[in-house]
């Protein structure tokens, strides 16, 4: 689970699909949650403009057309000319505490209602979605962002993600908290796996998962994290974890 360090850019998200003759990757350019920082600017006026581009334009577009100035372009509809794959893998990660957009930049995309109208789009189309989530859900180790992190989780349930890897905000919160969230057999549960990192010394505790086996459309799909070397030498472990 070894990233390198980024800029301006949290949270991207890859699409996988798999079907029977082969497999397709799909990287999303925009990031579905982004932060910076760097001086914010201000954040764009609301639009009504939809994710697949199907809305009837904006206000500002309708301004813009009347005084002659060219109006941004619409958003292609989402995975067109795709076919139907009998799983579709989505990947995200690096959301760095933005449930919602920062508003650092003024095409910036994100948030995560802006994440389940993806996920309502993919649905629509009859397709079965696997989500998976790389770790780095978090910035800070306050209490503020434990808090944060309980809805977060929540918000991954709501979206029937299927695992969340341990980064190097999940071990700051520390294995307390961990173990106190990590519910892998409750419907609304959210496993947390890591090949690499143990909690209080004990690797029989069951959490995190040094994997998991998760099937979706009859289709078993193995899952496992690995905190990578450079992360686990930055990352001085609180109390109880090792790595």
């Amino acid at each position: 689970m070894e990233v390198q360090k980024r800029g301006c850019v949290s949270s991207r998200t890859t699409a996988v699909g798999t079907a029977r003759l082969g497999l397709w990757l799909l990287m999303m350019g925009a990031a579905w949650m982004a932060g910076c920082d760097s001086q914010k600017e201000t954040s764009p006026p609301a639009t009504t403009e939809t994710a697949s581009g199907t809305g009837e334009g904006t206000a500002e577009s309708k301004t813009a057309e009347a005084m002659g100035t060219p109006a941004k372009p619409k958003n292609p509809p989402m995975l067109k000319g795709w076919e139907k794959p009998d799983l579709l893998l989505v990947l995200t990660g690096e959301q760095k505490g933005f449930i919602e957009p920062c508003g650092c930049s003024e095409t910036q995309s994100g948030g995560f209602s802006r994440r389940a109208d993806f996920f309502n789009q993919i649905h629509k189309k009859g397709w079965e979605t696997l989500p998976l989530d790389l770790g780095e859900t978090l910035k800070r180790s306050r209490p503020q962002d434990q808090i944060k992190f309980e809805s977060i989780l929540k918000g991954l349930s709501e979206m029937h993600y299927g695992a969340l890897g341990l980064g190097r905000s999940e071990i700051r919160i520390g294995a307390d908290r961990l173990l106190a969230n990590h519910q892998p057999d409750a419907p609304e549960g959210i496993p947390f796996v890591s090949a690499n990192i143990i909690l209080f010394d004990t690797p029989d505790l069951g959490t995190p998962l040094r994997y998991k086996v998760i099937e979706r459309n009859g289709i078993k799909v193995a899952v496992t994290s690995i905190l990578g070397k450079t992360y686990s030498e930055e990352v001085a472990p609180p109390a109880g974890v090792t790595a």
